[in-house]
């Protein structure tokens, strides 16, 4: 059984796995994880106004950037509504959007 590091202890640097998902046009502040369809995605929000799917175990992107807000993308994540996934979005232009999401192949 691993045991934790003792309170104080020095803890080893993590080493990232894979390569890292690029695909907007500045920073991304905000990132959520889903299923769709029984599979793990990741959407993420962007300073640029757009908000990215992905697919974490290819390490590649789900279809192009969607636009989203006029302005950065503050906050992503995802909710049910019946048996639907919805990702949802908030930006600085004070709006939150719902945005129905296509099944993933």
């Amino acid at each position: 059984m691993a045991s934790s590091p003792r309170p104080g202890a020095p803890c080893r640097s993590p080493k990232t796995v894979g390569k890292p998902l690029k695909g907007h046009g500045g920073n991304v502040y905000s990132l959520a994880f889903g299923k769709i369809d029984g599979r793990t995605v990741l959407v993420s929000g962007s300073t640029d106004g757009t908000v990215r799917l992905w697919d974490p175990a290819e390490g590649r992107p789900l279809g192009k950037p969607v636009k989203a807000h006029g302005g950065g993308v503050y906050s992503v994540g995802f909710m049910t509504v019946g048996d639907r996934t919805l990702a949802v979005s908030a930006g600085r232009d004070r709006a939150v959007r719902l945005w129905k999401l296509a099944s993933v192949r």
